[in-house]
């Protein structure tokens, strides 16, 4: 058995790089050393930072911290950042297009502007994606029932977590999300049992032309669909 094995370098689709107004929790240096140190050699970067990234200016802005933050720590990372989706912000789409690896979609409540929790809305952004041939990453859960889960607790914890986010918070979510017009929509599900729910529904049945798995492990076992319509 060698000793070294040699594998391709790695592409993590979704990082948290905390820039800008994060920083106190991560930035470039530190993530950027993390991935490399780890095999990773691209990363897609997500836009729930302070500001937003939800405007071609704000990417822009984004993208010359960052690049400023590899040149100080000489990290020789590649990189792309995904256009937060808003509800007023469906022009910036179009302008920001050259400039994103993909737009993401909050279908529940996340950082600033990035809630999209109303079904005309997230039609248009399902739309225009579609139009445009830009991968939507959604995270799909149903505002309703997660702020009733959390009017029925008194604090917030992680141990509390399957309390506040119960299945049935993600799972009302998919159908919509799987039946919108799109090219490519990447869907996160966080309880597996509601894989096989999802299967059983018929729009995910007619709509999924390929679907492909993959498993990672965190707190819970993770599934990312990615479902090509």
């Amino acid at each position: 058995m060698p000793r070294f094995v040699t594998i391709p370098a790695l592409i993590d689709p979704h990082v948290h790089f905390r820039t800008p107004g994060f920083e106190h929790k991560e930035d470039w240096g530190t993530a950027g050393h993390a991935a490399l140190m780890g095999g990773v050699t691209m990363v897609f970067d997500m836009p729930n930072t302070t500001p937003a990234t939800t405007t071609l200016e704000l990417v822009q802005q984004k993208k010359s911290i960052i690049n400023q933050t590899l040149e100080k720590y000489k990290r020789t990372l590649r990189y792309h950042v995904y256009l937060g989706a808003s509800t007023d912000n469906i022009q910036e789409i179009s302008r920001a297009k050259k400039e994103i690896v993909g737009v993401k979609l909050f279908m529940g409540a996340s950082t600033g502007s990035l809630l999209v929790d109303d079904e005309n809305n997230q039609a248009e952004i399902f739309q225009e994606c579609a139009r445009l041939k830009i991968p939507l990453a959604v995270h799909a859960e149903d505002e309703a029932t997660l702020q009733k889960a959390k009017t029925e607790i008194s604090a917030q914890t992680i141990a509390q977590d399957n309390v506040i986010m119960p299945s049935e918070y993600e799972l009302a979510s998919k159908p919509f999300a799987l039946s919108c017009d799109g090219d490519e929509i990447d869907l996160t599900i966080s309880v597996p049992e509601n894989y096989e729910d999802l299967r059983a529904i018929r729009c995910f049945e007619q709509s999924c032309q390929q679907i492909n798995e993959t498993t990672t492990t965190t707190e819970a076992t993770t599934l990312i669909l990615l479902a090509m319509f």
